[in-house]
């Protein structure tokens, strides 16, 4: 419709409506719809690269399960490094404070250098005027000696007294050294001139004669030997040679032989061959005759339920007899074919029986086409004339003579269904009921299972810190449980990691005997306070274990005691393997019971033979064996007179 302008407003090509306040209205916007359905390459190939980059880094983080692993070593390895980093700080801070008073000893020993620096130069200084003095007094007495011994040096021919020590000294040093020499040669020399003097030559002389006459005469007797032998090996090589003759004469006889061997097996695997295909021809015969008995006793079956009179050998009048007594026998099995599941006697269980009963038949009075019927086509043809014939004298007989026992039969039969309808719906509720009982027993145990271990879980590794917790490592190790299989976890294991102090991530079966003991008992505890036993029987659990950590267990329990109202009672043996009991007794009041840690409090019986047990008791009662009585008497000894250890005070 047509409007007026108002002052302030415009209106652009396409129809749009601009308005003072800044409001758009009208117009077509055809194109812009367009432009702003259009991608941004740059924007979509910068997409596409951060994409690329994401699924880089996704596939670089790896599985959840490496990362959780990798997590809890990184976790069991943070202890480690905190406690390394405390030691590197602190030897950094000692490292310093040894530096700062390096540096002030070394200030101060610059500055002592400094102070005696004069007093070092006038020693030097009178020191070099000392060598000067000695110098030049080396000089006048050289001097003077060359004055005196000038004579005897122009003798000798030397420019000083003192080329001639020189000489002179190393000439003697030479001379002395070829004495030495010469000295000890000699002394060789008459060791063995004496050493040769005294041995006898000629009793190894007439020793090695008489040896070199056993070696001529041993030397003949070989050499006739070999004669010997040679003789004897010409004898063999003739009998080889003979051998060697009647091998080849049989090795062609052998070969005479596997000729004719083969030729045997050729026939053989022919016989084997007809053999297989007359076991073959028999056993597709005995198929057709237990095939061609199974067809008669069927069809003898069929008639006897038919009520079909078969004639029979050695009645009179041509089988009247026969027939008669097959006609009772026939409506009898008429009677009782309605009946459901009836037992037909064991009509023709076998061939031999199949076969009797065959011969007792009397085919005289069939037609003689039926019994010139001898081939397939035949027998086929007149048994669908004689199928025809029966079907319509079964009709006929259907409608002049009907069944009158029918109705019974019939209501027996529903009578029967009803019964087996109703054992049905009791099996099918008995089954529902059994299923639905096994569904509550499994979810039942599911639950326990799942509230147990959520619970354990949870508590063990506070047990376990606890157990390892010390001055240096203040926040202890870590375990924990993890299920190998969720949806089932009570048909699969349970895998237990535990990582001390300062140790990374290791099987369970690469920790030592004490960090599975430790590991052991923070279970055993954590196991506690879910359903907590009326007490513990710890046999020597502390063998494995050194001073400080049977100190730490010690102390977990004796805590456990003083938690809540308990009575602890822990035998242990003396050093001469003797039992000593120890009973902790405490009463508090009920709020002192409260759960420590995720533990509850508890009872237990602790053999031992550490005296850190010992020492945290509140009486010890012994057992040893009395030797005057010959049995077994009781010591008791009240610690409550002493104070506790400082370490076993419980607030």
């Amino acid at each position: 419709m047509d409007r007026k302008l108002k002052c302030g407003e415009v209106v652009s090509k396409d129809g749009t409506l601009i308005s003072k306040a800044g409001l758009i209205t009208g117009g077509s916007s055809a194109n812009n719809d367009a432009r702003a359905q259009r991608w941004d390459d740059g924007a979509v190939g910068k997409l596409k690269g951060q994409r690329e980059e994401f699924s880089s880094r996704l596939a670089a983080l790896g599985s959840a399960a490496a990362t959780r692993e990798r997590s809890a070593q990184l976790a069991g390895e943070l202890p480690g490094l905190e406690a390394r980093l405390q030691y590197n700080l602190s030897e950094a801070q000692s490292a310093s404070a040894r530096a700062s008073s390096q540096a002030a000893s070394a200030y101060a020993l610059e500055r002592e250098a400094s102070a005696r620096q004069p007093a070092i130069d006038d020693g030097v200084k009178a020191v070099e005027a000392r060598q000067a003095e000695v110098e030049e007094l080396r000089a006048r007495i050289n001097e003077v000696a060359d004055k005196a011994f000038a004579p005897f040096s122009k003798k000798v021919g030397v420019a000083s007294v003192r080329e001639w020590e020189e000489q002179h000294a190393a000439f003697e040093a030479d001379v002395a050294k070829r004495r030495a020499d010469l000295s000890q040669q000699e002394s060789k020399l008459i060791a063995q001139v004496g050493y040769e003097k005294g041995r006898d030559l000629r009793k190894p002389a007439d020793a090695r004669a008489a040896e070199l006459a056993k070696d001529v005469k041993r030397k003949e007797e070989l050499e006739a030997q070999v004669a010997l032998v040679q003789d004897g090996l010409k004898g063999l090589e003739a009998q080889m040679a003979s051998l060697q003759g009647e091998a080849e004469n049989h090795a062609t006889e052998c070969d005479k032989v596997e000729v004719d061997l083969r030729d045997a097996r050729k026939h053989a695997s022919k016989l084997s061959g007809e053999a297989a295909r007359l076991a073959g021809e028999v056993s597709r015969l005995s198929a057709s005759a237990e095939q061609a008995a199974t067809r008669a006793r069927d069809i003898l079956a069929a008639g006897r339920l038919e009520g079909v009179s078969l004639p029979r050998r050695g009645s009179a009048g041509g089988g009247a007899a026969g027939l008669s007594g097959a006609g009772r026998r026939s409506r009898r099995a008429s009677d009782d074919a309605m009946e459901v599941d009836g037992a037909d006697g064991g009509d023709g269980g076998g061939l031999e029986e199949v076969a009797a009963e065959l011969a007792a038949l009397d085919f005289s009075v069939l037609r003689n086409d039926l019994r010139a019927a001898q081939d397939a086509v035949s027998r086929e043809a007149a048994d669908r004339e004689l199928i025809k014939a029966a079907a319509e004298l079964a009709a006929e007989l259907e409608r002049a003579a009907p069944n009158m026992k029918a109705v019974e039969q019939y209501a027996a039969v529903q009578e029967r269904e009803r019964e087996a309808t109703a054992a049905l719906d009791d099996a099918r509720r008995d089954a529902s009921s059994a299923a639905s009982s096994f569904d509550g027993v499994r979810s039942a145990r599911h639950d326990a299972f799942v509230a147990a271990f959520t619970h354990i879980a949870g508590a063990i590794n506070g047990i376990y810190q606890e157990l390892t917790r010390s001055a240096v490592h203040r926040l202890g190790g870590t375990a924990y449980l993890s299920l190998e299989s969720e949806d089932a976890p009570y048909l699969n294991g349970i895998k237990y990691t535990a990582m001390p102090p300062t140790k990374r991530f290791r099987d369970m079966e690469q920790l030592s005997g004490g960090e599975k003991t430790l590991a052991s008992l923070a279970l055993l505890f954590a196991i506690h306070s879910y359903r907590p036993s009326p007490f513990f029987v710890l046999d020597e659990v502390d063998a494995a274990l050194d001073a400080t950590n049977v100190a730490r267990v010690a102390h977990y329990i004796r805590a456990k005691v003083f938690a809540g109202p308990t009575l602890w009672r822990m035998p242990l043996l003396n050093a001469r393997k003797e039992p000593i009991w120890r009973l902790w007794t405490r009463r508090l009041n009920a709020a002192a019971g409260s759960e420590h840690n995720g533990s509850e409090p508890f009872q237990s019986i602790v053999i031992s033979l550490k005296d850190i047990f010992y020492e945290k008791a509140d009486a010890l009662v012994g057992v040893a064996r009395d030797g005057n009585l010959g049995c077994s008497r009781t010591f008791t000894f009240d610690l409550n007179r002493f104070e506790p250890p400082a370490d076993a005070e419980v607030s």
